[in-house]
């Protein structure tokens, strides 16, 4: 029957545990769906440079020295735009992206999100390469490396536990396109 649609599929209504009657078949039509792309794909592009803002705390994802004095992200950063709190995108492909403040990489380590210094040119590990996703306007980034694993930052700015992280609002970041060298409406040069 070349040129007439197929007739769309019968989903019996749930309230009727009836097992259906041998002369009847429900037949579902396959689709081919594309996996679904990030609405802020484009601020993911190689070298442009975002802000991350976390869901929970409402501070930007930013590089602080610790009181023993290593580099660590917080959720604590200030709206305006800081040398500490904007985020350089290498974009890899399929989804997944490398993102650093002067090559201090967002990684997730053993389970434990942490910034790596990578010098420019070095070889990059896959603990530095994040895979996003999006719920509604937000950003998630899962470890490429630690699968379910995910940034995530609790109410008072504070880093939360990669491993105690999953698809829930501390993982949530709004991305704000700081800068990029493309042509892009909207984008500051």
């Amino acid at each position: 029957m070349a040129g007439k649609e197929a007739p769309p599929p019968y989903y019996p209504p749930a309230h009727q545990g009836a097992q259906p009657q041998h002369n009847v078949i429900y037949v579902q039509q396959p689709t081919i769906v594309a996996a679904p792309k990030p609405k802020t794909n484009n601020a993911f592009a190689t070298n442009n440079v975002v802000q991350l803002i976390s869901r929970s705390s409402g501070g930007t994802l930013q590089v602080v020295q610790s009181s023993s004095g290593h580099l660590v992200v917080d959720g604590c950063g200030p709206d305006a735009q800081a040398f500490n709190n904007v985020w350089t995108v290498i974009n890899e492909g399929n989804n997944m992206v490398r993102l650093h403040n002067n090559n201090n990489y967002l990684a997730i380590v053993n389970g434990t999100t942490t910034v790596v210094f990578m010098s420019p040119g070095s070889h990059h590990g896959i603990e530095t390469k994040l895979r996003l996703s999006t719920v509604g306007q937000f950003v998630l980034m899962e470890s490429c490396k630690e699968s379910g694993r995910y940034v995530g930052i609790l109410n008072n700015g504070s880093l939360k536990s990669a491993l105690a992280t999953g698809r829930e609002n501390h993982s949530h970041f709004g991305v704000r396109l700081v800068s990029s060298p493309y042509p892009q409406q909207g984008a500051k040069k």
